[in-house]
């Protein structure tokens, strides 16, 4: 069995650890060369947006001590260099990476040997904020005698959209994601979300709004309606039968106060002459949320009064 001496087993490690020591000073203090791909953000002032493109990859070579290279910015997809862009730029070389990446290499004693860019032709345009309406991109289907109580309503009603003035100007609205509620019968308030923008540099203020839908149930009421003539002028007609009885649902909050008077029904004559004894009644004048069911008759006759029997 061979005795292990402590004093000389701790006098070599001793010794190994100086030696990597120095062998790792002499690494990191010498200078040598280091080739990568690195990211790039293209930045304009905030008056104007890059239509195209605003993140590029370059290959650059870079020249320095280990230790300085250590240390050096990666500039990763998530961490980009950042490059200025005038406002009258028509493109991105790679003489401008190298200005603003030379700002950063210089601190580190780090020069930058060469890069591999190829020219970018940029599009720059002005960028806008607009305020357009909402819309419920949506279908609401009602359990059989529900319906709505008042209108459906969406919190805020409006957005900011803020993008390149080419094709923010053309953006009239903007709707809700499609969504479908089927046999509904009671009330919704919840948030749902917007449409997401198809084009990268459209933003938006917010990405969801506040639908509310009242719902109520309905029954149904009958009234007499009189039915008036329009087109034909002739004083000496007359409808029978004079009145109509119509039927309707309506919600249980509106059933008193709706009455005659909210409602229209009439027929249409030619203004020259009476084609026909028999014409069809339309209701053309209804409150908001009434569903009509049927109008009783459905027909009416036009009589001359002098030649009536």
């Amino acid at each position: 069995m061979i005795k292990i001496n402590k004093g000389q087993l701790i006098s070599y490690f001793i010794f190994v650890g100086i030696a990597t020591f120095f062998w790792i000073s002499t690494v990191l203090n010498k200078k040598s060369s280091y080739t990568k791909d690195i990211w790039v953000k293209l930045i304009t002032p905030d008056s104007l947006i890059v239509l195209n493109a605003d993140l590029y990859k370059a290959n650059v070579t870079l020249e320095g001590k280990g230790v300085d290279l250590i240390f050096e910015n990666k500039h990763t997809k998530n961490k980009p260099l950042r490059v200025f862009i005038p406002p009258n730029s028509k493109m991105i070389r790679g003489d401008d990476i190298i200005k603003y990446l030379s700002k950063e290499t210089s601190k580190l004693n780090i020069n930058i040997q060469s890069i591999i860019f190829t020219t970018k032709a940029l599009s720059i345009d002005k960028k806008i904020t607009r305020k357009i309406p909402i819309i419920f991109d949506g279908k609401v289907v009602f359990k059989n005698l529900y319906g709505l109580k008042s209108n459906i309503v969406l919190t805020p009603t409006t957005i900011d959209i803020t993008g390149p003035q080419s094709y923010v100007k053309k953006i009239k609205k903007w709707n809700t994601v499609k969504i479908v509620y089927n046999q509904l019968s009671h009330s919704i308030k919840e948030k749902i979300k917007l449409r997401k923008p198809s084009n990268q540099k459209i933003f938006l203020s917010q990405l969801e709004t506040l639908l509310s839908i009242p719902v109520e149930q309905y029954t149904e009421k009958k009234i007499m309606l009189p039915v008036s003539l329009e087109g034909n002028k002739q004083d000496n007609l007359e409808v029978l039968p004079p009145y109509v009885e119509v039927s309707f649902l309506v919600g249980l909050s509106k059933f008193d106060s709706i009455s005659t008077d909210d409602f229209k029904a009439n027929i249409y004559l030619d203004e020259d002459s009476i084609k026909s004894i028999s014409y069809p009644v339309s209701i053309i004048d209804k409150p908001k949320l009434v569903t009509i069911q049927h109008i009783r008759p459905n027909y009416v006759e036009i009589y001359l009064k002098n030649n009536q029997e």
